[in-house]
């Protein structure tokens, strides 16, 4: 019958046979796969596990196509562990290495920032200034001179003040700086009286009333200079030091070639301009002077003769003081040269230039300053020595506010130091012996009171170095007494070239960057090459490997099984196609 196979069926049966497909279960839209607590906290789990992973994943990927030596077989997953960790172990040793080195030219670069070196050992000497040569007589007071002063200025002054005049002017006669303790013994035996004729006394004045003229000191009037003579005062000029008012050649300080005379107040400060003015042929001449020769006759020759007029106590041997420094140095560190002799002054010197690049460090990494970096004494520029004579000028400025007159007062308020004054300076003549160092040392203390003259050294600068050689002059014809007050001089270069140095930067940022890649070439192999490498990775790698990562988490796990389409038939139409069905049809 043709209601067998029909009836012989279950609902579910039937409807397969009719071709009925079960609805799908599965919603017709997109499920989240975080609609709940756990299925989020599952996947948090999973993004946690997976970190470490992605990261290693990462490093390995890095270290299998860096250039970096040894990198590769750490990173190659087919060799032994024991292989990989031997690489790591040396890759381990190499970057410890590339460290330590790197550390050890970075302190070089830090703390040696500069250095000198030997430029040329055959520079001429017609490249630099022949030094200035200061002469000034061992004795600072001419007793005749001083007697002449007193009559002019003292004439009506009274026994006590002309008693007081004698003894300062018996100290004055060996006064300089650090010896003001003169003044004070001269007077301690004497209670000092600052009468209104000594307290109004031109000390400045006096002095140089009472020093020998130019042509007193020479009296053989030519001196020889480059081949030819010349009058001694047309190129020795009014030089003050710190022995008193000397005469110079060849210096750029003094009175006349560097123009102090309008720093000083005409009425305290009086300077007589030279007889034999050099002024008509200063402007034609190139200073300071040089030249080509050297040995003797080949510098400077002159005869001197040293005057005998000293007060009558203390008694000083006839002689000078001879200074030979750098033009632009005031002059400093004299020697006393004794009359009756012939003396010899081979010159030797050294030369030591910083190139300009060394500027741009600061002045605590030179440690130096270039000669237009300051401007010491109004003298147009700074100089190291000048710079330790400003600190003295100020130091007695500090202590007694007034000023010797040996230096040159380029401040306003300071006035020229007079009898009290130097019986002041004489007090603390203690403190201006002693140079405290620039910085804290324990060798030294800081209770004992001095001058600390804080200076830095020149960046360029001449050293010029002496050697003498002396002789009696024979006694043999000529009167005794000229001789044994004369003495002979020629000051002349030794060699025809000398040494010069050249300062520059030890290490600079290039060096440092060599030095950087040198190092880490050797024990790394890392070059620029290998740098961008690993910019790249850190970078555009980085980058896409994390949009990567981001749209294969946006991406779900599971695909929902949504119908494809709607069923053609529901239960109730196939329920009236069922009894709409002919038996015939059925069979």
């Amino acid at each position: 019958m043709w209601t067998q196979p029909v009836n012989g069926m279950n609902s579910h049966e039937r409807r397969l046979y009719f071709g009925y497909k079960e609805p799908s279960k599965t919603p017709a839209y997109p499920v989240s796969q975080y609609d709940t607590f756990q299925t989020r906290r599952q996947h948090q789990q999973q993004q946690q596990q997976q970190q470490p992973i992605i990261i290693r994943g990462f490093i390995f990927d890095y270290c299998e196509n860096t250039s970096l030596h040894g990198m590769k077989y750490i990173a190659q997953r087919d060799r032994h562990w024991y292989e990989r960790v031997l690489w790591s172990l040396l890759c381990t040793i190499a970057a410890s290495g590339t460290m330590y080195l790197s550390a050890v030219s970075w302190q070089r670069f830090a703390n040696s920032p500069t250095m000198s070196v030997i430029e040329s050992t055959n520079f001429p000497i017609s490249n630099i200034p022949f030094p200035s040569v200061t002469l000034c007589d061992a004795n600072r007071v001419h007793w005749k001179k001083a007697m002449q002063f007193q009559e002019r200025y003292l004439a009506d002054a009274s026994n006590e003040t002309i008693k007081m005049f004698h003894i300062f002017l018996k100290s004055m006669a060996l006064v300089e700086f650090g010896d003001f303790d003169l003044v004070g013994n001269y007077f301690e035996n004497t209670s000092f009286v600052n009468t209104p004729e000594l307290a109004t006394l031109n000390v400045s004045q006096l002095m140089l009333d009472v020093m020998p003229e130019c042509s007193e000191l020479m009296t053989v009037s030519q001196c020889w200079w480059r081949n030819d003579y010349h009058n001694c005062c047309d190129i020795f000029e009014l030089q003050r030091t710190e022995y008193g008012y000397c005469y110079s050649f060849n210096s750029e300080v003094s009175e006349v070639s560097s123009g102090v005379r309008k720093w000083f107040d005409s009425s305290a400060y009086y300077l007589r301009p030279p007889k034999h003015s050099p002024d008509v042929n200063k402007d034609e001449e190139l200073r300071p002077r040089r030249t080509s020769s050297y040995g003797p006759w080949g510098g400077l020759r002159f005869t001197v003769t040293a005057t005998n007029d000293s007060p009558p106590d203390p008694e000083i041997q006839p002689g000078v003081i001879l200074m030979v420094n750098n033009p632009y140095d005031y002059p400093e560190n004299g020697r006393v040269i004794s009359g009756g002799q012939s003396v010899w002054v081979n010159i030797n010197a050294q030369v030591t230039y910083t190139v300009d690049r060394v500027r741009y460090l600061s002045v605590e990494e030179r440690d130096c300053l270039y000669q237009d970096e300051g401007n010491i004494m109004d003298l147009g520029g700074y100089v190291f020595h000048n710079c330790i004579t400003q600190c003295h000028l100020r130091y007695t400025i500090q202590y007694c506010n007034c000023v010797p007159y040996f230096f040159y007062s380029y401040l306003g308020n300071a006035t020229s130091c007079d009898v009290a004054g130097y019986l002041c300076l004489a007090k603390y003549n203690l403190v201006f012996n002693y140079h405290q160092p620039r910085e804290a040392n324990e060798f030294f203390s800081d209770a004992v009171e001095g001058m600390k003259c804080v200076c830095a050294p020149d960046c360029s600068f001449s050293q010029y170095t002496t050697a003498m050689s002396m002789y009696r002059i024979a006694e043999g014809g000529g009167n005794e007494e000229d001789i044994k007050n004369t003495i002979f001089m020629d000051i002349h270069f030794e060699n025809p070239a000398i040494v010069r140095y050249r300062t520059d930067i030890s290490y600079s940022w290039l060096d440092l960057l060599v030095a950087f890649g040198g190092i880490a070439g050797l024990c790394l192999g890392f070059s620029l090459l290998s740098g961008a490498e690993l910019f790249y990775y850190l970078t555009f790698r980085l980058y896409w490997q994390y949009r990567l990562m981001h749209q294969k988490r946006s991406t779900p796990k599971h695909k929902y099984n949504v119908p494809r389409k709607k069923p053609s038939f529901g239960i109730r139409q196939h329920r009236n196609s069922i009894k709409s069905l002919s038996f015939q049809n059925l069979r």
